[in-house]
């Protein structure tokens, strides 16, 4: 033992000062080296002696990723034959990736790489490791090269674990309980399948949500981009149900579509780093041909400090049952506008729909059979105002609805016989509705208060970046379809453009001024000129007295595609200056987040009314 510490000790200096290993020359062979190169990102910081990285703050259910170039100065291939960590503190330090081989060096040869993160136990608690590399560098041929990596624990949020299914997003109050320690247990709604047909399976979806309040989960500054931050980790817990996401028991017919390794993460939403902040999971029941009630439990553990035991109860029923099945109402059975073509279906639409298909086994061309009708609206948009649906026909065979926003819609039919039995979900139960906008630039607006007013606002910033002026800017005052001639419109429509009229080609329109609600409130550009454009939210105070500190929500939709959702908590007269979308000549497009003044994304300044232009100030 003390002979390898005689020799390891110089080697390792050796490594700090950027050289392991020496070339030999023997008639036998030729001697690999090894080097490790840190490369910090952002604020990182390389070390040395031993080579290493300082990861600085790194966010509480967040990832620290300290990556290392490995150098082989030699003629020789260089092996790694494995890789540790050695005495961790502070948190958990993963190695995810490490090369097993580096060729000789050439200018053809890429140098190996090894990336280790490290995810944080508590605030301000520093964490460290140490990673030994196995090699067979120098004439030993057993070097063992190390690095280090530090970081320091920082709270910014926490993950908020939001679990939407049956048109109900939970936990919601009372669902949670203390089992005792200090953890809760939450017992969610049902997730009912009803009667599902003798040999037939149904499928149900459930979406897991990773939503932190609006203004947590800041990134510090300097970070490298998209670095994790609030994760939300779904995994076994020995101490809760042992579990992960699963079923108990596990053998009532059902069982989660695809494959969901355990663990997994989900991160807030953030589309510029492709993270979704969602998963859209299927639940399947398989009915079997045995008539039977079914009852058991999904668990998902997860880290989320408010609810990390969550469990839901599964019923179904196999039973010899009517069949519902829902479709579009074509156009070739009901003329236009009565009608609905599916893959043209965009927000702000009525779509139809038609349950006249719907049949029981007994005698499925007999429609006589099938009674009763009854529609529900199961999934819709985040931030979707159920009461602005405009439900019609709701236990009838025909049934419409008005889609306010961009999105997915999930629509159940649910049919009864003559004799009461009643259909549960099946393939054909569920209708999915995807409300696509037609405008090239599409500009969406939703708030979480009731009784206050957001309003939506796009300036030509090429030309005049002034909120509420009349020519540049599109907003309630001048750019709503009821102006001008309404009370309280200016007396001109917004035409940056000459070579359209006012609302059409490059000029915009605001189709919703929604004064006293949650939203939406929608901007469209059809065919956008070359230009920047700047979006502002301005929470209008001479509506709202009472102040209420409300979240909004814009979303930015590029040629069909959303390409940015922001989320701020606006007080009464805020001004927020969101982002700056960038249309080129070609025909391509950028959306840019304005610079955070720290406290959210984005800027915020205090605007009292809306009478002439107001001038938010640099862009910086």
């Amino acid at each position: 033992m003390m002979r390898k510490r005689i020799v390891w000790m110089p080697l390792l200096a050796v490594l700090g000062a950027g050289a392991l290993g020496c070339e030999t020359n023997t008639l036998t062979r030729a001697v690999p080296r090894i080097r490790l190169v840190p490369e910090p990102e952002g604020f990182q910081v390389a070390l040395a002696d031993p080579a290493g990285i300082d990861l600085g703050q790194v966010p509480l259910y967040g990832l620290g990723r300290a990556r290392f170039r490995i150098v082989n100065d030699s003629s020789a291939v260089l092996k790694i034959n494995s890789a540790e960590i050695r005495d961790p503190s502070g948190g958990t330090f993963t190695i995810e990736t490490v090369s097993t081989e580096v060729l000789a060096v050439s200018k053809d040869v890429k140098d190996g790489e090894l990336v280790v993160s490290f995810v944080p136990e508590a605030r301000d608690v520093p964490g460290f490791a140490t990673i030994a590399l196995a090699t067979n560098a120098g004439d030993r041929a057993d070097l063992v090269a190390e690095a280090q990596v530090r970081g320091l624990g920082l709270w910014v949020g926490v993950p908020n674990l939001e679990i939407c299914y049956g048109g109900q997003c939970y936990p919601q109050a009372g669902n949670c309980a203390d089992r005792g320690d200090g953890k809760n247990v939450c017992t969610l709604g049902p997730l009912a399948f009803g009667n599902v047909p003798l040999g037939d399976s149904a499928t149900q979806s459930i979406l897991l949500r990773n939503l932190p309040p609006a203004d947590t989960c800041l990134l510090p500054p300097g970070s490298p981009d998209c670095t994790p931050v609030c994760r939300l980790t779904v995994a076994k817990d020995p101490a809760g149900f042992d579990i992960g996401f699963g079923f108990a028991p596990a053998d009532a017919g059902f069982a989660v579509s695809g494959n969901v390794p355990l663990p997994f993460s989900l991160d807030p939403k953030n589309l510029g780093c492709r993270a979704p902040g969602e998963l859209q999971l299927r639940i399947d029941f398989a009915a079997g041909d045995v008539e039977r009630d079914v009852v058991a439990s999904l668990t998902i553990e997860s880290d989320d400090p408010d609810s990390p035991y969550i469990q839901i109860p599964v019923t179904a029923a196999a039973r010899q049952a009517p069949v519902a099945v829902a479709e579009f109402l074509g156009c070739d059975t009901s003329p236009p506008p009565n009608c609905t073509v599916a893959d043209q279906v965009q927000p702000l639409q009525t779509v139809y729909l038609d349950g006249t298909k719907s049949f029981d086994p007994r005698d499925p061309g007999d429609p006589t059979l099938i009674r009763s009708y009854q529609w529900l609206v199961m999934e819709s948009p985040l931030g979707a105002n159920p009461d602005d649906f405009r439900l019609t026909g709701e236990t009838s065979s025909r049934f419409s609805m008005w889609l306010p926003l961009a999105g997915r819609y999930l629509v159940r039919l649910g049919v009864a016989n003559e004799l009461g039995i009643a259909s549960g979900v099946s393939a054909t139960s569920d209708l999915v509705i995807n409300a696509i906008p037609k405008s090239r630039v599409h500009l969406q607006l939703v708030w979480d208060h009731p009784t206050n007013d957001q309003d939506l606002h796009l300036t030509y910033a090429t030309v005049a970046d002034a909120v509420c002026d009349s020519t540049y800017d599109c907003f309630w005052g001048n750019c709503k379809p009821s102006c001008p001639g309404e009370r309280g419109c200016r007396d001109t429509l917004p035409h940056w453009f000459s070579s359209s009229p006012p609302r059409e080609g490059p000029n915009p329109r605001l189709d919703i001024d929604d004064t006293n609600g949650v939203g939406p409130e929608n901007i469209n550009v059809d065919s956008p000129a070359a230009g920047k454009y700047r979006i502002y939210v301005h929470y209008y105070g001479n509506v709202d007295l009472t102040n209420v500190p409300t979240q909004a929500t814009v979303r930015v939709y590029i040629d069909t595609l959303l390409q940015a959702e922001y989320r701020r908590s606006l007080s009464r007269n805020d001004l927020w200056r969101v982002a700056e979308i960038t249309w080129r000549d070609d025909g391509s497009a950028d959306v840019v987040e304005a610079h955070s003044d720290g406290a959210g994304p984005g800027q915020v300044k205090t605007m009292g009314g809306c009478t002439g232009g107001f001038n938010f100030g640099p862009w910086f």
